[in-house]
């Protein structure tokens, strides 16, 4: 790759991140602000924090003024399965988007925190293997297959939020208020994918650094590099070269391993709501078509693609989670047993230190103990929606409602 690409693919990476972060701001999910030169972030000012947590709760206040019509709509319409499910997958969101904004006032602190942990973890990760692991092809072109499916989420979800009627307050003001709260939830779960990505990116960057130092060692091992012997004082030096790096990834990996459990706590419930939200719009496209087909004998290609993009949305950070757990387990498939004992103990202590912290960290990416975050739960989801279809035919071909 060409420096001219490599500096495309940093310029690039830099403004998806910076994007992010003021997208993020303007939408009130966190107070802080950048330093670009030294690129550290700070917390914004004590009043103004108290200031948006005022701004916050009368949001939600504002925002469940908008609940009554929903009930009133519901009397009015006779009630059968569709409407049922609707009014459910309503309510249920409403409860799920105020519970996430009074988390995400809650750890706006521990959010800055993980910022700065990650700039700081990345620093250290691009000094010691010499690769940055943000400004890379792989981080840019899922970061932007995640926004571009995204969009399409927004292309299809907002119509039915401008809809939104309030009994008391103007339509306008409840309608910005609830697209306000439902972006800011969407902006969460887009951040919680980038962190993911970010992670596996940094498991996957200490991995192959991994393999370079123990592919050294093994000549070490032999006494020959580059088809050259090695004397004893040569060897000596490289063994206790290669032990401090190996300590110095030892540290990274359980900066990264503590990391990502704090990430992962913080995150679990905008993941759930995440996972939740997609099942009740999938459920009710494919209820929606499958009628439609019954009825009219019409296939509403739309819908159809936007169940897809449904779907490939939660597939797309299930496989990110599960690339996370895969990659961190990169040192346990690794050959660490060189033994140069003769030479120096430093390295078999420290491939012994190693080896027992990796096994102490098991990490797994578990959602309020419910279940784990892998490449088996798509597997899960694809039945629930299959089970779900068989539902919704039979329900036709009975005539049912």
């Amino acid at each position: 790759m060409t420096k001219l690409k490599v500096k495309r693919i940093e310029q690039y990476s830099i403004w998806i991140l910076l994007s992010m972060f003021e997208y993020g701001r303007a939408l009130d999910i966190f107070d802080c602000r950048l330093d670009r030169k030294n690129i550290v972030v700070y917390a914004g000012n004590k009043w103004v924090n108290i200031g948006r947590t005022i701004v916050h709760f009368i949001i939600i206040i504002a925002y469940w003024d908008v609940m009554p019509s929903v009930y009133f709509d519901f009397q009015i319409t006779p009630s059968n399965f569709l409407r049922l499910f609707s009014i459910q997958q309503i309510i249920s969101v409403a409860l799920l988007s105020t519970a996430l904004l009074i988390l995400r006032v809650r750890d706006n602190g521990k959010l800055i925190k993980i910022i700065n942990r990650f700039i700081k973890l990345n620093k250290g990760i691009a000094a010691i293997t010499n690769k940055n692991t943000l400004f890379c092809k792989q981080f840019l072109i899922l970061s932007c297959l995640k926004g571009i499916i995204t969009i399409l989420g927004y292309v299809n979800e907002l119509p039915t939020l401008l809809n939104l009627e309030s009994t008391n307050l103007n339509k306008w003001f409840s309608m910005t208020i609830a697209v306000f709260l439902w972006l800011g939830s969407m902006f969460v779960l887009d951040a919680c994918y980038i962190g993911f990505l970010i992670m596996s990116l940094m498991y996957d960057n200490l991995g192959s650094y991994l393999q370079t130092i123990i592919k050294n060692m093994k000549s070490i091992e032999t006494g020959n590099k580059c088809g050259t012997s090695l004397t004893k004082y040569h060897r000596l030096r490289l063994v206790c070269d290669y032990s401090d790096k190996l300590d110095s990834v030892d540290q990274i990996y359980s900066c990264i391993y503590r990391i990502s459990k704090e990430y992962i706590h913080i995150f679990q419930w905008p993941v759930l709501y995440y996972i939740y939200y997609n099942f009740m719009i999938i459920f009710l496209l494919l209820n929606h078509s499958i009628w439609q087909y019954i009825r009219n004998g019409y296939v509403d290609i739309i819908k159809i693609f936007m169940v897809i993009v449904k779907i490939s949305n939660l597939a797309l950070i299930i496989m990110c989670a599960n690339h996370v757990v895969v990659k961190s387990e990169i040192p346990n498939q690794l050959n660490l047993d060189i033994v140069c004992s003769d030479i120096d103990m430093r390295w078999d202590i420290s491939v012994e230190r190693f080896l027992s912290q990796r096994k102490a960290e098991n990490l797994e990416i578990n959602i309020l103990g419910f279940f784990i975050l892998n490449n088996q739960f798509i597997l899960l989801i694809l039945s629930a929606i299959i089970s779900y279809l068989f539902l919704i035919i039979q329900f036709g071909m009975n005539g049912g409602l």
